[in-house]
This record gives structure tokens, C-alpha cells and sequence, in this order.
């Protein structure tokens, strides 16, 4: 019986304490975790983004078939065509990882869903279609994006430039 409970005694020694094995992963997290986050930070910095924009064709673009008179050339251009035409600037915080990731993302996904250099290559009906949806994205706030509106201080809009802007496009879909 006093070998068994010796036996016990040797096994509840040899058993490692989760508080303690706890502690010891809380107190390597708290002193590595910045070095690590750090490293990630410095590495991700060598996958930069494609800066580059493909050639336009100023004969396909949405201003050499449609009119529109200077302000509100420049209201489009200003407000649409950094995310929506192969004319994007990329500022220097592009530079910076993940921030230049996300801000890339977001221009290949508005070029993929409205092209304003390309825009001969689009149908008559689609021109007209996508007209409206930048209608009614730009009257619901959706468009310009905040972000972008934050970065560009050329993006931002009065009521009463927005709603000039909605009945161009309007105008322009008929």
C-alpha cells in the first residue's frame, strides 16, 4: 500500500501543471509576439504591388464618345476614374504593406466591374446600363468610396454636386 501511494506521489509530481505551462506560453507570447509581428511587417514589405497601368486608348475611352463639359469632366475624373480606368496614381502609401494590397484589390475590382478607358468596348445597351448604376450608386453615397473620399480631397462632394453628377449619368443612359 505505501508503494502504491508512493507510485501516486511520483505521478502527480511528473504531471505538468497547466497553470504553470499557462504561464509560461502567456509570458513567451507577451515577450516574442512584437518581435513576430514586427518580422511579418518587415517581410510582407518585399511583395510589392504592380504599379503599373496598361496603355490607353484615349479613342476608347468614355470622354471621346460621350460629351460632357469641363467641370463635369473633371467631377468623373476626379471622382471615378482612379478606381474605374487604367489611369490610376498610386500614392505613396501604396508602398506600404497591406495597406498598398488593399488599396490594389480595390482598383482591380473596379475596373473589373466598370472600365471607363474601355468604355467602347461595351454593348450600347451595356454603356447605358452601367451608366445607371453609376447613377444610383453615386445618389446613394455609395460611390465614391469613404476611403477614397478620405485619401482624395478632390473626391469630395456637396449635395448639390452629387445630384448634377446623378443627372449626368441619367442624361447620358437615355
Amino acid at each position: 500500500m505505501e508503494q502504491s501511494n508512493q507510485q501516486a506521489i511520483l505521478i502527480k509530481k511528473s504531471k505538468p501543471n497547466l497553470f504553470y505551462i499557462y504561464g509560461i506560453i502567456k509570458s513567451m507570447i507577451k515577450k516574442y509576439l512584437p518581435l513576430l509581428l514586427l518580422a511579418v511587417f518587415v517581410i510582407i514589405q518585399f511583395f510589392q504591388i504592380d504599379r503599373t497601368n496598361p496603355a490607353v486608348d484615349a479613342s476608347k475611352d468614355l470622354f471621346a464618345v460621350v460629351s460632357a463639359n469641363e467641370n463635369m469632366k473633371n467631377r468623373v475624373i476626379s471622382s471615378c476614374y482612379e478606381c474605374h480606368s487604367h489611369t490610376a496614381n498610386y500614392p505613396w502609401y501604396t508602398y506600404i504593406n497591406p495597406v498598398g494590397w488593399w488599396v490594389k484589390g480595390h482598383v482591380n475590382e473596379g475596373v473589373s466591374k466598370l472600365n471607363f478607358s474601355e468604355w467602347t468596348a461595351y454593348e450600347t445597351s451595356k454603356q447605358k446600363h452601367k451608366l445607371e448604376e453609376c447613377a444610383e450608386r453615386t445618389e446613394a453615397t455609395e460611390m465614391p468610396l469613404l476611403p477614397y473620399i478620405l485619401a482624395h480631397s478632390d473626391a469630395k462632394m456637396t449635395k448639390d454636386e452629387r445630384a448634377k453628377l446623378v443627372a449626368w449619368f441619367n442624361s447620358k443612359a437615355k
